[in-house]
C-alpha cells in the first residue's frame, strides 16, 4: 500500500513542476514594432557576445549634422550614428562603456565614438546594466567625409582583447 501512496503523490507534483514543450524550447516576447528613423538604414539584428554583454546594432546612418536637445552640432567629417541594444547576458551587474566601441573603417583604421556628439545627443558614456536587463541607445563617430566603414568592434564587460565586429552596410 505504501507504494501506490508514493505514486499517487508523486504523479500529481512531478507533472506541475514538469516545464511542458521540449526542453529547450522557450517563449519569446512580442515585442512592439518601431518605425525606422528617417535616413537610417535597419539593421538585420545580427547578435554578437564579448564578456557578459550581447550587442545587437538594429539601425545605422551617415549624419551630416543633427540637432540635439540643447544644441545643433556640425561634424569635422560626417557623423555615423549606430542604434544598438545591449543586454546583459549575466547574474550580476554589468557596465557599458560607450567609449570602448569602436568603428572599423575599410582601411582597417579604428576610431571612437566622439565625446561631444554623444553628450549633445544626451547619450549615456557608462550605463550600468542589471541582470538579464536590456538597453537600448545611439553611438556617434566623427569620421573624414568618403570613409568607408566596415564594421562596428563591440566591447563587453569584462571586454575580451580584441572585441567582437559586426559588418555594416557599405
Amino acid at each position: 500500500m505504501r507504494p501506490i501512496f508514493v505514486l499517487a503523490v508523486l504523479v500529481p507534483f512531478l507533472a506541475a513542476c514538469g516545464g511542458g514543450g521540449a526542453p529547450n524550447s522557450r517563449a519569446a516576447y512580442s515585442l512592439p514594432p518601431r518605425q525606422v528613423r528617417i535616413g537610417e538604414t535597419p539593421l538585420n539584428g545580427h547578435t554578437v557576445h564579448d564578456g557578459s554583454l550581447a550587442f545587437t546594432p538594429i539601425g545605422y546612418q551617415h549624419l551630416a549634422y543633427f540637432i540635439g536637445s540643447h544644441e545643433e552640432m556640425d561634424p569635422q567629417g560626417v557623423f555615423v550614428r549606430i542604434r544598438i541594444v545591449v543586454e546583459n547576458t549575466d547574474r550580476i551587474s554589468h557596465t557599458f562603456d560607450y567609449a570602448r566601441q569602436l568603428l572599423v573603417t575599410s582601411a582597417g583604421r579604428t576610431y571612437a565614438p566622439d565625446y561631444q556628439a554623444q553628450d549633445v545627443a544626451r547619450q549615456p558614456e557608462q550605463v550600468q546594466i542589471g541582470r538579464g536587463d536590456r538597453f537600448e541607445f545611439d553611438v556617434y563617430w566623427d569620421i573624414p567625409v568618403n570613409t568607408k566603414v566596415r564594421a562596428v568592434r563591440f566591447a563587453g564587460d569584462p571586454p575580451s582583447a580584441q572585441g567582437v565586429s559586426v559588418a555594416l552596410p557599405g
